[in-house]
């Protein structure tokens, strides 16, 4: 039967210094370490912005049911909910990206992100009446 050796005792058989295995060994931790943590920085901030997106929604749903329209656009579209809409100021990405309300022909409206890698967006369908059951 083999008998199983810890990874710095097969080291030591090939003859490699100690000092030498510590430092191999210290490294592969070291890189470990630092997948890990920018892994967790880039979750965080996908989930940040995602209650941003979130935060916009809600707005744009207070909006809309006191109103009986929507905000639709890009980032400065978005001051009429600053307020109004219950947002205390337009979300701001540490990042850079920026947030667009977008209504599909189907009413769909749509948060979306500017950065691709948080996601496709947010969409919800309004609870308002549409403008030809208006008239």
């Amino acid at each position: 039967m083999a008998q199983t050796r810890h990874p710095i005792q097969l080291l030591a058989v090939r003859k490699v210094p100690p000092a030498l295995a510590v430092v191999i060994v210290s490294g592969t931790v070291a890189l470990a370490a630092r997948i890990t943590t920018d892994h967790w920085r880039s979750y965080e901030q996908r989930m940040s912005c995602r209650g941003r997106q979130h935060a916009i929604v809600e707005a744009e749903r207070a909006y809309a049911r006191t109103y009986h329209r929507l905000v639709t656009g890009s980032q400065a579209a978005l001051t009429p909910l600053v307020g109004t809409g219950g947002l205390a100021a337009i979300p701001t990405c540490p990042q850079g990206g920026h947030y667009t309300i977008v209504q599909q022909a189907d009413r769909l409206v749509i948060v979306k992100y500017s950065l691709p890698e948080h996601g496709p967006g947010i969409g919800y369908r309004p609870e308002i009446p549409s403008p030809e059951s208006r008239s």
